[in-house]
């Protein structure tokens, strides 16, 4: 994992550690949750996973752009944005995590005496 960003190399490790599986049944597992969820998506739009929160695809349609390169205007394509809104009682279990490695670190650090 480098810095806040995981791929799916990362997730697969991550699963097969905290569920005792293999590599090719993370894998297997990573792929159905995303097939299914890619499928709920091109039919609603929504997608509720109670518990967890709302995924919603934003549709941006198609337009023209003004291109300072070839001073022309160029079409560009529709595009998707996913979002995440998280549900109120995954908000809190996420607040009540055990803080980062880096906030340990900061609460161990030996404070200075005054004088």
């Amino acid at each position: 994992m480098k810095g806040n960003r995981m791929d799916m190399r990362d997730l697969v490790n991550k699963l097969c550690v905290k569920c005792d599986c293999t590599r090719a049944e993370a894998t297997r597992f990573v792929k159905s949750f995303l097939g299914v969820v890619k499928e709920e998506l091109n039919t609603e739009k929504d997608f509720r996973l109670t518990g967890v929160g709302t995924l919603r695809l934003k549709e941006k349609p198609p337009r023209k752009v003004w291109s300072n390169l070839t001073k022309n205007y160029v079409d560009v394509g529709r595009r998707f944005r996913l979002t995440v809104r998280t549900s109120p009682a995954f908000a809190k279990e996420l607040a009540a995590q055990p803080e980062t490695k880096a906030q340990a670190v900061q609460a161990q650090a030996p404070t200075q005496p005054s004088s």
